[in-house]
């Protein structure tokens, strides 16, 4: 199992540290005059405030997943698990040699590296970072068409249809990329 998915460790208290202790000695005094409630009143009181701290305490902790279903879960739902079986992706990647996803690989991992230094200039609240993101911008633009495109094509042509599959996810990112700084230019104007 994962250890963050395990019992929380147990909260050590922490000490109460008081200033000017006379002040604690006496209780809350009314700013008015006040009416009194009576034992009665109290009692009820008392009753409704244990009530209510029941109905929040079960709202508050829904019963959750135990740790060992969780992975079991997360194992099912990952590629090549039970409930993944007869995918299209994994249809695909069952086709492709360890040298294309390993070309797949440097790909999302370059793409993911300038798709962070395109974020760090957002927003542009100088005209450095508004430099940075019109850069960063026409970088991503060129690295789709110089490097994710011919990738794309290369495995259309060797691996039949699903070039444009196996990136989705690549294109997806850049997408949103375009459409953020498309935004911010059509609003800068």
């Amino acid at each position: 199992t994962f250890d963050d998915l395990g019992a929380p460790d147990a909260k050590k208290p922490t000490p109460l540290t008081l200033s000017r202790l006379e002040r604690y000695f006496t209780g809350p005094t009314p700013a008015a005059s006040q009416d009194y409630l009576t034992q009665d009143e109290l009692h009820k009181s008392r009753l409704n405030l244990q009530q209510e701290l029941k109905v929040w305490t079960a709202q508050r902790n829904p019963s959750v997943l135990s740790s060992s279903a969780a992975v079991s879960v997360l194992g099912d739902l990952s590629p090549g698990g039970a409930m993944m079986v007869g995918s299209r992706q994994d249809l695909l990647a069952e086709q492709c040699p360890l040298s294309v996803q390993s070309d797949l690989r440097h790909l999302y991992s370059s793409v993911c590296e300038l798709i962070r230094h395109f974020w760090d200039a957002f927003p542009p609240t100088s005209p450095e970072l508004a430099e940075k993101a019109r850069k960063m911008h026409e970088t991503l633009q060129k690295f789709q068409a110089m490097k994710v495109r011919p990738f794309e094509t290369e495995v259309e042509r060797r691996y039949s249809a699903g070039g444009g599959h196996i990136t989705q996810h690549i294109n997806m990112m850049l997408e949103s990329a375009y459409k953020k700084y498309t935004t911010w230019i059509n609003r800068k104007r």
